[in-house]
């Protein structure tokens, strides 16, 4: 079936909520980016899915900070 792409988030829930899209995205897409007529509805049938954080080579403060925090949060994850 061919269709409509949305180029980034935005486009792709617009598309959903207008009927002429349909989505497969991440939990926390459901949770943190809520727009009126779109439902999520967890797929309970599929293994769960793994997420990186990539960023370029030339790394920053900031970026080194993200994967501190990144860190702490996938070791209290994995503690539990």
């Amino acid at each position: 079936m061919a269709g409509r792409r949305g180029t980034h988030l935005d486009a792709e829930t617009h598309l959903v909520s207008t009927g002429t899209g349909l989505s497969i995205t991440s939990e926390a897409v459901g949770q943190w980016y809520k727009r009126p007529g779109v439902t999520f509805v967890p797929i309970r049938d599929l293994p769960p899915c793994s997420v990186a954080l990539a960023w370029r080579p030339q790394r920053t403060g900031l970026v080194a900070e993200l994967a501190a925090v990144a860190n702490e949060v996938r070791a209290k994850i994995a503690g539990t």
